[in-house]
């Protein structure tokens, strides 16, 4: 809507951990917060909070990445929701350590060809978390 509506992904500061001279790291998932279209922008705003505050801000290293999952297959979605969220850690976690648990597993959460819930599978679908599958 040509910058019309923004959504707040992160309020850093007046005060706490980020408002130490320093540099931080901040990252976010941006698919989770918002519908992502060919028409989302990023905006960074620095402000002051009245005649005596001093702001100084800068960015910097700024990326923007995007994942994206293999066909209609999606590494880690378990429950095939499309995301890899908690449902699929739940999911993934009462089952742990059992075998030839069930095809949807098999495919999407059985990262080392197994057929078994383990450490390997875990670390896996942590790797994924958050990940949305289009």
């Amino acid at each position: 809507d040509n910058g019309g509506n923004w959504s707040v992904v992160e309020i850093v500061g007046p005060d706490g951990f980020d408002t130490q001279p320093g540099w931080s790291y901040h990252e976010c998932a941006v698919e989770s917060l918002i519908p992502l279209t060919a028409e989302t922008r990023v905006r960074f705003v620095a402000s002051d909070f009245g005649a005596d505050s001093i702001v100084d801000a800068a960015i910097d290293d700024f990326r923007v990445r995007a994942f994206a999952c293999d066909g209609a297959l999606c590494r880690g979605d378990i429950t095939g929701d499309r995301f890899v969220d908690l449902e699929d850690l739940a999911a993934m976690v009462a089952g742990y350590g059992h075998c030839a648990p069930d095809p949807e597993f098999r495919s999407n959460g059985d990262f080392d060809g197994d057929g078994c819930f383990t450490l390997t599978d875990l670390t896996g679908l942590l790797g994924r978390w958050a990940m949305f599958c289009p």
